[in-house]
């Protein structure tokens, strides 16, 4: 139901959408939030989509330095059961042959470490950040409550309107 380009508006006959005569019950922008929801929500459902997680710490870590394509995680598992993980290129770049090696987990880990301690964000704009991330939040709470209240009060009318069509059918 909540697939039905119906509610804002349009009518599909014959596999194609057109322009419908009746009032749209909900805007555009509002069919298209809930059907960006609905395709995350189905995608965190399936489980055949669902990739195993395998406990990476740096998952999706970034771009290889030499050739740019991006790093990926592997491991490897011995018949005594110990485990090894490791970070590589992917190397799919058919014009530049990458030279870069793996580099295991263990010691991949301090170099991050290094690097982001040279990070520091100051205090002011990290408050900013903050207060600008919770006026947003609040602005689509506002506006997702507003939405909320006139979809309901329209439900009401087409309600009324239906009891009103009923008794004049009886």
């Amino acid at each position: 139901m909540l697939r039905n380009p119906f509610y804002h508006g349009l009518i599909r006959f014959k596999g194609e959408l057109y322009q419908g005569s009746h009032q749209a019950m909900i805007s555009k922008e509002v069919f298209d939030k809930i059907q960006w929801r609905l395709k995350i929500s189905a995608r965190a459902l399936d489980p055949k989509k669902k990739k195993q997680d395998k406990g990476f710490l740096f998952e999706k870590i970034g771009k290889c330095g030499e050739c740019g394509y991006s790093i990926i995680n592997d491991y490897h598992r011995k018949k005594s059961g110990r485990e090894f993980r490791y970070y590589r290129c992917s190397k799919k770049s058919q014009t530049c042959k990458c030279g870069q090696k793996a580099i295991n987990e263990n010691n991949l880990a301090p170099q991050i470490e290094n690097i982001l301690s040279e990070i520091a964000i100051n205090d002011d704009w990290y408050q900013w950040s903050l207060d600008t991330i919770t006026n947003w939040r609040d602005e689509e709470q506002s506006s997702s409550n507003n939405e909320i209240l006139a979809l309901e009060n329209q439900l009401a009318k087409n309600k009324s309107k239906l009891d009103k069509l009923l008794d004049l059918c009886m």
